[in-house]
Parts: structure tokens; C-alpha cells; sequence
């Protein structure tokens, strides 16, 4: 503690005022002597006089102001690449010395620093450095400097020494955040490239269709082998479906290779490509990789019919044109011929319109159940619009027109909306809707509510049906264009908007499922650094989901054993994660009981090596010079040097200074003060006989 004072809210002259009445209280008990000696009879006099002031004193409300000062030893944190970049270019008895003498670094500095150890592989830090093993597969260097940098925000944080070989193939450089503390870099690896071919990337479309054909990029590179040949394949269960050879003509050189090939069998299928390696190569272990294609029976086929051009409907096809699962046909009479087709979601702008109504054969679809959006427009024939949509209807004020952004409704459950892009809709700029009531005819489900202004309203903007047998959905605003491209310009991609249009159709094209179970991952594809999730859901016999279910889970990998797991669901929890697997296709069963009933739900998903840590092997030292200089620090490849460096660093503890208030009537000290005089009194009147 360096201060302690006591702070009153009233003025001090009532001090004197409780003094005052203890001194009565006490002169008017004992202004009688009684039956002990002169002595003792002042003494109570006196005891009584304090107890009586200290309760009136605390009837004031006084407080105990005081300040204390906590010292923080200087940390220096130790961070380790352990990615296996390192161990594929560097012999493991070097590694196990860096682990060695990091560890007596650490040793030497704990004299004066507190030192903790980080590594790419462990989340958490540690008191010492265990053998890491080099065997990470990736290098998030920026992610493992930005924990550090969260981790002691505030805190005395006196330095960090990193020890890699500057290779990131996750996330950003590390040389793009800023840092208020020395960032000391041990360099690691090997600078000079060494002589490899390898495949860089693969490049192809993750859906393909039954019977058609489909392309497959292969980019290799080459390192030293300037004037040599060798063949490139593609492989698929041992059998070699294509190959090319190619040459490189100089060093360095990077060649695509293009193959077109055919999609035959439905399901998820996987690829090898495999580059032939040549005699002298340092490693092959970047010489080929798998890819991972879901070959579907067809295509969802959706029409877009409209009164006439709009960018709505641009930025609408262009939100769909990136699932290739969609095969999208534009139809605005008088501009294009109509197609005939079956189409799975008809989306109609602007119509029913005043000048067209609603084009014969597009009646016809709606007649014959087709899944409709409807998107409102100026050219809309209102009275034809509130007839045809059975979601809502829209009581018009002649022409009037208003301006609303969107409120997403959190109980929204038609499909999932990520959160961040809900936060990304409550910042679309206004679009224009008729101006006037907004009831629902049955039982739509609202995804927008209308916004004016900084007043939220009931009326909704973008809502759904839900009849499963006649899927509709209702957007009252015309301008949508407008939010894809706010968006582009403030976060460079239109993933909220595309996510919204593209769930909109998936909503209505899909055929409702029944079944009682369902387990299905979160995802088609997982790298090998992620968990595998699986979500979860159980019915009852009237469609209410229930909890508190054992499920047993079967997994089998291509050519592989089967795994079996089993877990509960629970209201907080229908999820479970599955970590350690390895690359392949893997097919998964879940069985549960249902009263009684024995329900059963399959399905499939990947798991990728995306061999991040074989791509580029040549250490990066010029970015870990260029991190240390921008933070102060040094940089060197001489654990010595580093050593020295480090010893010279003055250890300076930080202060943080706490302030406290303490009312005085709450401390304990006070209260069993009062007690010990009181009971003094009471023992001394007792054993006199006055009691």
C-alpha cells in the first residue's frame, strides 16, 4: 500500500458533533460512580465515550481511500516456426540443437525476465520447450505474432525472439501489423533454392455434371532443371486417365498444363495429379496432389422473368453465377425469345407489370407449382401482385413510394444467416418500396422488416411462405443492386448479399425433407488442420426436435478401417467435431432410437492435404530482417549474437497502480474493534456486580 486516508462526504464539524454526543452519552451512564475504584470508572468513562463516537462517526458514511502498487516482472516471449517447412530442408539433429539452445536462452534470462515459450503448433504457452517435433502444417506467422500481441496487450511485454525461417503460407505477412516491442528473429532454413519441380497448384471447379466434360489446371514449376522433360498424370483408383509431357525450356520456369476430362460416375470422386520426378531432386514430396470433385446428376434450373432490363436483376444473376450448381436463363419479352425448359425456381421481376401482366408460358409455370420469388418494382400491377403471392399483401396509396433499409428478424429459421453478414445488411443503403399497410396472408416468415429512418416497423421487406407444397418468397424493394455494391465497396467482396439471393433460391428449390434424423458435416471439404463437424438433428413423430439423444457414429476412409464414435445431442449442442483425420474421402453412417424406432442417416465428406509446407522451401530471411527492423530488434542467424543481445536488455518491472474506496463500517477490523471494547466494559460492570 503507498497511500491510506479516510474521505468524508459530510463536513467535518460533524467530527465534532459525534464527539459531542459521545461524550454525553458517556457522562450521563456514569455521572454516578459506581462500585469499582476511581481509576476503572474513568477508564469505562472513556470506553464508552469512543464506542458511542466511533457508531456516530460511521452513521456519516466515511471511506478508507487507498492506493496500492502491483509490480510486473518484464516478459520476453520465446516463439518457435515448428511448421515443417524446417525438418523437410533440415537435418533433426540441428533442429533438436535450436530447441536446446532456445531453451538455455531461456534459462539464462529467467534470471531477470519471466519467460514463456510459443509455438505454431500449441494455442496456449508454456513454461518450457518441449520437442515440438517440426511437423506443423502450416505457417500462420502473422496469426502467432497477433496472439502474442493480444495475449499482452497492456502488460509488460519486453520483447519477443522468434526463431524461423520466414516462410508464411497462412494469413498475412507478418511485416503488415505494428508492434510496440523488439521483435529479435533467429533465422532458420536454408536460403539457397534447391533443385525441385514442383506442383504448385491445381486448379478446377469443385462440382462437375454427369456425362460432361470438365478441365483440370495443373501449374508446376521447376528450380534447376532447365532443358529437362517429364510427364504430368492424372490418376483416379490406380488408373492413369490422361498424361502430358512437357519440357522446360529456362530456369524458373512456371508451365500450365491443361487436361479436359470426363465425369462419369456420380458421387465424390478424387484425383491424383503426379508430376514424374526427375533424378537430383531434393524432395518429392511436392509432386503431386489430390483433388476432390462432387459429380452431380444436374443442374437446379432457374428462370429469371422480368417486365424489363434492371440492375437488380445483373446483380441477382451474378450472386447465383457463383454456385455452378445453378444454370440460370433470362427471359424478358420483347428483348429475348423464351426457352422452354422444367424450371425448379421461377423469379419474377417487376411482374406481374401494368403494360404485360404476366407472359403466357411463365403463367403456365406458376400454374403448374413452380417455386416463386416475386420482386417488386415500379412496373408492378399491384392488385395482380397481392392476388398471385399468397405471402402478403400490400394496401397502395396511389403512386406514393418510401424509402427503408432492412432489419434482419433474429428468430428468422427458413435457413441460416451468418452472423456477420447480418451485421452487413444493417448497413445497406435504402431501397425503394410502395409506400402503405404490409399485412401477411398466412403464415409467412419475415427475414427483413422495413427500417425508415431510425424508426423499426412491422412491415415486412423480405418474407417467405411456409407451405412446403407452394414455396414462395416476397421482397418488397426495388434498388437491391445497390446493396451488393455498397458492400463491394466497403469490404471488397459481396459475400452477404450473394449469400442471401443464392440461400433464397437454394430455400425454394429444395424439396422437403421429412426424415426424423439427419447427421450431415458443415461443410464438403475440411484440410487436415481442421476438425470435422458434424451437425445433428432428431425428430419426434409430430416434427418436434428432441434432445438428449446417444448416437452412434461409423466412419470409413477409402480403402481404410472403420472408426466408430458415439456422442449425446443436447439443446446447447447438436454438434460434434472429429480431429486427426487424414487425407481421402471418408463415408460416415449414424444410427439412433427414437421410441423404439431405429432411424439411420449416411453421407460423405473430404479431407484435404493441401501440403502447404512443400510448396516453398527456400527460407525467407529478408522478411524476418525486415520485421526485426521495423520493431527495433535484431536480426541474425548466431545464436550467440542473439544471446548477447538479449542479456543486454535492461529488466524493468512495470507498475500498475489500483485505487480503492472502502466504506469503513465494512471492514472487519472496525467492527471487532467495537466488539473488544464493549465486551471490556461488560466484563469489568459484571464482575463489579452492576450488571
Amino acid at each position: 500500500m503507498q497511500d491510506a486516508r479516510f474521505l468524508l462526504d459530510a463536513s467535518p464539524w460533524f467530527i465534532l458533533v459525534a464527539l459531542l454526543v459521545g461524550l454525553a452519552y458517556a457522562l450521563f451512564l456514569y455521572w454516578r460512580r459506581g462500585p469499582w475504584p476511581l481509576a476503572l470508572h474513568r477508564v469505562l468513562t472513556v470506553l464508552r465515550f469512543i464506542v458511542v463516537s466511533l457508531l456516530c462517526f460511521l452513521l456519516l458514511g466515511p471511506l478508507l481511500r487507498q492506493i496500492q502498487n502491483h509490480f510486473e516482472d518484464p516478459t520476453i516471449v520465446i516463439a518457435l516456426d515448428d511448421s515443417s517447412s524446417l525438418s523437410q530442408v533440415t537435418d533433426s539433429t540441428l533442429l533438436a540443437s535450436v530447441e536446446t539452445q532456445l531453451s538455455d536462452l531461456g534459462n539464462v534470462l529467467s534470471r531477470d525476465f519471466h519467460v514463456v515459450y510459443r509455438t505454431l503448433g500449441e494455442d496456449e504457452e508454456a513454461e518450457s520447450l518441449g520437442n515440438s517435433g517440426f511437423a506443423h502444417p502450416e505457417s500462420p506467422l502473422a496469426n502467432l505474432l497477433s496472439d502474442i500481441k493480444a495475449d499482452y496487450e497492456g502488460r509488460n511485454l519486453a520483447a519477443v525472439v522468434l526463431a524461423s525461417d520466414g516462410i508464411y503460407n497462412q494469413g498475412p505477412s507478418p511485416t503488415f501489423d505494428t508492434y510496440a516491442y523488439p521483435i529479435h528473429t533467429l533465422g532458420l532454413g536454408d536460403t539457397i533454392p534447391k533443385r525441385d519441380l514442383n506442383l504448385q497448384a491445381v486448379f478446377y471447379n469443385q462440382i462437375a455434371y454427369q456425362g460432361n466434360r470438365f478441365p483440370l489446371v495443373a501449374e508446376i514449376s521447376n528450380e534447376g532443371f532447365a532443358g529437362n522433360s517429364t510427364q504430368v498424370q492424372v490418376i483416379q483408383n490406380g488408373q492413369v486417365l490422361a498424361s502430358q509431357s512437357i519440357s522446360f525450356a529456362g530456369p524458373s520456369q512456371v508451365q500450365e498444363v491443361q487436361f479436359l476430362l470426363d465425369a462419369t460416375q456420380e458421387g465424390l470422386q478424387r484425383y491424383t495429379v503426379r508430376v514424374s520426378p526427375l533424378a537430383e531432386e531434393f524432395t518429392t514430396q511436392n509432386n503431386q496432389r489430390s483433388v476432390y470433385l462432387d459429380i452431380v446428376e444436374g443442374r437446379e434450373k432457374v428462370l429469371i422473368a422480368a417486365a424489363s432490363p434492371h440492375p437488380d436483376i445483373k446483380a441477382i444473376r451474378a450472386a447465383l453465377e457463383k454456385n455452378a450448381n445453378y444454370e440460370i436463363t433470362t427471359f424478358i419479352p420483347g428483348l429475348n425469345d423464351w426457352e422452354a425448359d422444367k424450371y425448379d425456381v421461377v423469379i419474377l421481376h417487376q411482374l406481374p407489370s401494368a403494360r404485360i401482366g404476366i407472359p403466357v408460358p411463365v403463367r403456365r409455370l406458376l400454374e403448374e407449382g413452380a417455386s416463386t420469388w416475386f420482386i417488386w418494382g415500379s412496373q408492378t400491377n399491384m392488385q395482380a401482385f397481392n392476388q398471385l403471392n399468397s405471402v402478403l399483401e400490400v394496401g397502395v396509396r396511389g403512386n406514393q413510394r418510401d424509402q427503408v433499409t432492412p432489419i434482419f428478424q433474429p428468430n428468422f429459421a427458413r435457413f441460416r444467416y451468418s452472423e456477420e453478414n447480418q451485421g452487413l445488411t444493417n448497413r445497406y443503403p435504402p431501397v425503394t418500396v410502395p409506400f402503405g399497410g404490409v399485412a401477411l396472408k398466412n403464415a409467412g416468415e419475415v427475414l427483413f422488416y422495413q427500417r425508415v429512418g431510425s424508426i423499426d416497423t412491422n412491415k415486412p421487406l423480405w418474407v417467405f411462405s411456409t407451405e412446403e407444397d407452394n414455396k414462395q418468397a416476397v421482397t418488397l424493394g426495388s434498388g437491391l443492386w445497390q446493396w451488393r455494391l455498397q458492400e463491394y465497396a466497403r469490404t471488397e467482396n459481396q459475400e452477404a448479399f450473394d449469400e442471401l439471393v443464392s440461400k433464397t433460391v437454394q430455400y425454394l428449390s429444395s424439396k422437403e425433407d421429412r426424415r426424423k434424423f439427419k447427421v450431415y458435416p458443415i461443410s464438403n471439404e475440411f484440410t487436415e488442420s481442421q476438425p470435422v463437424i458434424l451437425e445433428t438433428e432428431v425428430y419426434n413423430d409430430i416434427y418436434e426436435e428432441v434432445y438428449d439423444q446417444n448416437i452412434a457414429l461409423s466412419l470409413r476412409r477409402e480403402g481404410g478401417d472403420e472408426i466408430t464414435y458415439s456422442y449425446t445431442t443436447s439443446a446447447a449442442n447438436t454438434r460434434y467435431r472429429i480431429s486427426g483425420l487424414e487425407e481421402g474421402i471418408y463415408q460416415f453412417s449414424a444410427t439412433t432410437s427414437v421410441d423404439g424406432e431405429i432411424l439411420t442417416s449416411t453421407g460423405a465428406f473430404t479431407i484435404k492435404d493441401l501440403q502447404l509446407e512443400s510448396l516453398n522451401l527456400t527460407a525467407n530471411h529478408a522478411l524476418l530482417r525486415t520485421l526485426s527492423e521495423d520493431t527495433g530488434g535484431l536480426y541474425t542467424t548466431d545464436y550467440q549474437e542473439l544471446s548477447n543481445q538479449l542479456s543486454n536488455t535492461p529488466a524493468q518491472a512495470l507498475i500498475h497502480t489500483s485505487e480503492q474506496f472502502l466504506p469503513l463500517v465494512n471492514l472487519p477490523w472496525v467492527f471487532f474493534l467495537v466488539l473488544v471494547l464493549l465486551t471490556l466494559e461488560w466484563v469489568v460492570r459484571r464482575y463489579y456486580g452492576s450488571y
